[in-house]
């Protein structure tokens, strides 16, 4: 393992498993998730790591047992892998949305209220067009870009959550 891989190892030390798998499955899924994210969030580096081949250190052999082994009496392992492939990349695109996005607004010295100011022009000249109906339906009844970054995170998870639930046996 490289000096970055066994840092990110580390790393995933910083995620609470402990106790999982509860018996459970949904609330021991959005408890990883959100620790998860809370780890991407205070390290944003990690994305820089390649993890295309995993590192298999002892922080990531812990994850595997304790969350895998979260859906591990309900489905094929196959599919728990499939499964625990789109929470994890739910969770990593969020967070590194919102890593990006925090990071595009400190460059410019905007704040979220400011850099809609500056765009609220532009905006309302795209709703004024009518060339774009479906954003024209988004602009003013959406309530998701009006969430927190936390209530939009919990909104696709929950989503996500849906997803694994459908998958699971009738019996769980």
């Amino acid at each position: 393992m490289s000096g970055l891989q066994l840092m990110a190892d580390h790393l995933t030390g910083e995620i609470d498993v402990e106790g999982m798998p509860s018996g459970h499955w949904r609330a021991d899924l959005t408890r990883y998730a959100h620790g998860l994210r809370a780890m991407w969030l205070r390290h944003p580096w990690i994305a820089t790591v390649n993890r295309s081949l995993p590192g298999l250190g002892p922080h990531q052999l812990r994850l595997i047992e304790h969350v895998m082994g979260v859906l591990d009496a309900h489905v094929p392992i196959d599919e728990n892998l499939a499964l625990m492939a789109v929470l994890n990349g739910y969770v990593e695109s969020a967070a590194r949305d919102e890593v990006a996005q925090a990071e595009e607004m400190r460059r410019n010295g905007l704040g979220e209220p400011e850099w809609t100011a500056r765009h609220y022009p532009y905006i309302q000249h795209l709703l004024d067009s009518g060339r774009h109906p479906v954003f024209a339906k988004i602009a003013p009844e959406a309530r998701q870009p009006r969430l927190s970054r936390e209530e939009q995170f919990h909104h696709g998870l929950e989503r996500v959550l849906d997803c694994i639930a459908a998958a699971l046996p009738t019996t769980h």
